[in-house]
């Protein structure tokens, strides 16, 4: 694996360490029973992954759907550094998440660690990097506790990236692989990954989204 062989593991590894100290430093004053503070590390892993993944996204002239056709290569490190970052988040968040016993968040971080593990085996870790444009609304999310109108911001770039652009590449990729019969290599295993992977986050983002839906309309309370 190009992982491995540029010594690319490291990068996940101290990104969860990473994330793990700041989700601690960000609560050790907490007395006991008291609300944890679950935005600092969210926030900063939005921060991080998200801004790049939206430049080298529209940065580019070709759709990624057609990257992950033609196999195209890297064409910069941060299109790998990126999706590793990631990975460390998720094994934080699901460490996290099975502690408090949040199960929608141990699939969410199970789905991600697996998709990527899979991708980062056949050395395409890299054509991950468009899907973290997805976390910009966690930016706004976790901003809410600021000022709740950036729920605002939350739903307008949440419907924008997961109801829009990353299920729009998602579905060009499947109608090519499965209608056009465009092929590419180990298209035999990647091609059903990707396929079961989208419909588990596109299903969760329905989900997800429909209660952003409820709440903007009144029918459900703000978080």
């Amino acid at each position: 694996s190009p992982i491995v062989d540029k010594g690319l593991l490291s990068i996940p590894l101290m990104a969860g360490l990473a994330f793990q100290a700041i989700h601690s430093l960000s609560n050790w004053r907490l007395a006991p029973g008291a609300k944890r503070d679950n935005v600092t590390a969210p926030l900063i892993h939005a921060l991080v992954t998200s801004l790049p993944a939206n430049y080298l996204y529209f940065s580019r002239k070709d759709p990624g759907w057609l990257r992950v056709i033609r196999n195209d290569p890297p064409k910069t490190e941060l299109e790998t550094v990126l999706p590793l970052i990631t990975m460390g988040y998720a094994g934080y968040e699901m460490l996290d998440s099975l502690l408090q016993k949040e199960w929608i968040y141990v699939f969410h971080s199970g789905g991600i660690l697996a998709v990527a593990g899979l991708f980062a085996s056949t050395g395409r870790l890299h054509l991950l990097s468009d899907t973290l444009m997805m976390e910009t609304s966690s930016i706004f999310y976790n901003l809410r506790r600021v000022n709740t109108n950036f729920l605002y911001g939350f739903a307008a770039a949440f419907f924008f990236y997961r109801w829009g652009v990353i299920p729009y590449e998602w579905f060009q990729l499947m109608k090519a692989a499965y209608y056009d019969g465009m092929r590419y290599p180990d298209d035999q295993i990647m091609t059903p990954a990707v396929l079961a992977g989208g419909l588990l986050f596109n299903g969760l983002n329905f989900f997800w989204g429909m209660k952003i839906l409820k709440i903007l309309s009144g029918g459900e309370k703000r978080p």
